[in-house]
């Protein structure tokens, strides 16, 4: 029936979102480890599950933050708090040095906040929509 078939659509789209910080997660540990420089993360959810699986190092607004040399990833979608608060100049230190954008075939979203965020109670998103936005986009910076 129609209410099976929607329900089987966004689970589908959900587990590409959270495939999509697994997949990251995997290929910059490839990438990055081998620089010698420390690999730092922002954000939650589920991405820092996988961020912490890799052995990447959690920027917490009021602890220790990464040093020059050192790599931060940022999803773009994911959840990030005040961890920049108080510490803006610290923003004007990051050079991009890699964006990979992950989509998908499927035309549901559930956590892009253009009008779907499944896992979040915010503004007056829906649980999830119908759009071909991009599902994630993730940042490598360095530290300079």
């Amino acid at each position: 029936d129609l209410q099976a078939a929607l329900s089987m659509l966004v689970a589908g789209a959900d587990a590409a979102y959270a495939g999509t910080y697994r997949e990251f997660a995997r290929s910059a540990r490839r990438a990055w480890t081998s620089e010698g420089a420390a690999v730092w993360y922002v954000g939650h959810w589920g991405w820092k599950f996988y961020a912490d699986q890799a052995g990447f190092r959690a920027v917490h607004g009021n602890g220790e933050f990464p040093a020059p040399g050192d790599l931060l990833l940022w999803p773009k979608r994911v959840h990030i708090g005040g961890v920049f608060r108080g510490r803006r100049e610290f923003l004007e230190r990051l050079e991009l040095l890699d964006e990979q954008t992950f989509d998908s075939v499927l035309p549901v979203r559930t956590m892009n906040f253009e009008g779907a965020a499944f896992y979040a109670t915010i503004r007056d998103n829906l649980p999830y929509r119908f759009h071909r936005l991009p599902l994630e986009t993730m940042r490598v910076y360095r530290v300079e």
